[in-house]
């Protein structure tokens, strides 16, 4: 019994020391083939600085061939190696050999993903490719997961907030970048598009210190000075816009959308000669195009009309027009009424109102073009018509000064006192010294039979015009119709001193009556 017990133990023994013998040369097995697929990522990654970008890749294949089995962990490292080693690597090319990086970088990150889904670069990988797919959902998830996986990453956090933006997640987007900043406060993509997403948010100030931050660390960056530009001519600063647009063309003195910012910011400034320069240099810049170019040539064509240039500003009107098939909604709305204002400037009724109505099919409530083609159907005995454009206006703005004096002429015409009355007080409400509306409420209100009103008026009128003379007959009349004679006789005896040519007859008449 004692000899076979023996046996068992010295069976056993040699059983553990054969196994253990297993163990070490299956460790040593695999710690080989894990040292050849470190040195085939080592042979791409040199390839690839070589440039020998297909033959890096052969290495990379051959390391994959080699991976150990059921090391699911190591191959998802050295497989997210390599992927990342192919992803910066295109980062630094362009054109197809770009694209052949990048394809290549993806399959390997999709295979490092398959063994596992802890490596963040790899996840990083997937996400910029989503991205560059446009499907944003997905990059949002892979770059999160990277973010989590690796919160120290200045670069994941600003792709992140790139993905939310384009998705416009404004809020979310502005926490990624600006944890991208603490991480890295030298990157200045980083600030500009915390800037951008500013802008987005109404965060005006913010926005303007993002850009200027951003032009700090790369004082070359053009899209922040014009992103700097565009912030202060909303806020109405016009002359300090001018300065960060200007530095945008000192770094790039061909792109035509910075000389038509300037041109606006000028013509703001009412620097109009200035303006005008700069919209030509935006027609010569090597980027315009017709759609540029029709809104260059709307533009040149206020420009003028402010100068007093009318056929000038008539020829840019009519090439916008020509021009504007390819444009927006809006800046073809633009075109169409500039081009109606200016034959309505020049007398061309005809066609003023053709394109006031082309306007108003691109946009029925169109302020503008319902004031002046209402201005227009007024002049031509069409009050009824002219109304309803005008109302139609009204509902737009209320507070705009044209519609409420027209619509007060209109309402007069068809002896509509009342609402004539209503709508010239809200343009004295609007431009309270504008003398000639004062006359025409007078003259409603004397219509409306309203004569304490009138009078009112008209003595306020007659004090701040002393010398003129239809006022004074006016309020004479106006004296007379209320009963009282006294002060009719006095306003047409000064009037009979002052001028005693004007109406002397009809003048002569009334004091006659008055004996």
């Amino acid at each position: 019994a004692r000899e076979a017990a023996a046996k068992k133990a010295e069976a056993e023994r040699k059983a553990r020391e054969k196994a253990l013998a297993e163990q070490k040369a299956k460790e040593a097995a695999i710690a080989r083939q894990k040292q050849l697929v470190e040195n085939y990522i080592s042979n791409g990654k040199q390839l690839l600085s070589e440039n020998k970008n297909k033959e890096a890749v052969v290495e990379f294949y051959n390391a994959e061939k080699n991976l150990p089995e059921e090391e699911n962990a190591f191959a998802a490292k050295k497989l997210g190696e390599a992927a990342t080693a192919l992803f910066d690597s295109s980062e630094k090319k362009s054109g197809t050999e770009k694209k052949f990086l990048r394809d290549e970088a993806v399959k390997f990150a999709e295979k490092s993903f398959e063994n596992s889904k802890e490596e963040p670069n790899v996840m990083f990988i997937l996400g910029m490719d989503a991205l560059e797919k446009h499907n944003y959902a997905s990059a949002e998830n892979f770059l999160r997961n990277a973010t989590k996986k690796d919160p120290a990453n200045s670069t994941y956090f600003y792709q992140l907030g790139r993905v939310l933006a384009m998705q416009k997640k404004y809020n979310e987007s502005l926490a990624a970048f600006q944890t991208s900043i603490k991480i890295n406060g030298n990157f200045a993509p980083a600030h500009y598009n915390s800037g951008f997403v500013c802008e987005k948010l109404g965060k005006n100030k913010e926005a303007l210190a993002s850009y200027r931050n951003a032009t700090k660390i790369k004082p070359d960056y053009e899209n922040a000075f014009m992103g700097a530009g565009h912030v202060l001519a909303e806020e109405k600063n016009y002359s300090e816009a001018v300065k960060s647009y200007s530095e945008a063309v000192r770094i790039n003195p061909s792109r035509a959308q910075t000389y038509q910012e300037l041109g606006s910011c000028y013509s703001e400034l009412k620097n109009y000669i200035l303006a005008e320069q700069n919209f030509l240099k935006a027609l010569s810049c090597p980027d315009s195009t017709a759609e540029k170019n029709a809104l260059t040539y709307y533009n040149l064509s206020t420009v003028m009309f402010a100068q007093d240039k009318k056929n000038d500003a008539f020829d840019f009107a009519k090439k916008a027009y020509d021009n504007k098939d390819k444009t927006t909604s809006d800046v073809k709305t633009n075109i169409s009424y500039n081009l109606g204002l200016l034959n309505q400037e020049l007398g061309n009724e005809t066609e003023a109102i053709k394109f006031y109505q082309e306007t108003l099919k691109l946009d029925s409530n169109h302020v503008k073009a319902n004031t002046n083609l209402g201005m227009i159907l007024l002049s031509k005995n069409e009050p009824d018509a002219a109304i309803a454009l005008l109302l139609k206006a009204y509902k737009n703005d209320s507070k705009n000064f044209e519609v409420n004096n027209n619509l007060g002429s209109a309402y007069r015409d068809i002896d509509d006192f009342a609402n004539s009355v209503k709508f010239y007080k809200n343009a004295l409400g609007i431009e309270p010294e504008n003398l000639t509306v004062k006359e025409n409420l007078a003259k409603s209100y004397t219509s409306a039979k309203d004569y304490k009103n009138a009078r009112a008026v008209y003595e306020e009128l007659v004090k701040k015009q002393q010398t003129e003379w239809p006022l004074f007959f006016e309020l004479a009349k106006v004296c007379l119709a209320q009963g009282d004679g006294n002060s009719a006789e006095k306003y047409l005896l000064y009037l009979q001193s002052k001028a005693p040519d004007f109406k002397s007859s009809e003048v002569n008449g009334l004091l006659a009556e008055l004996q």
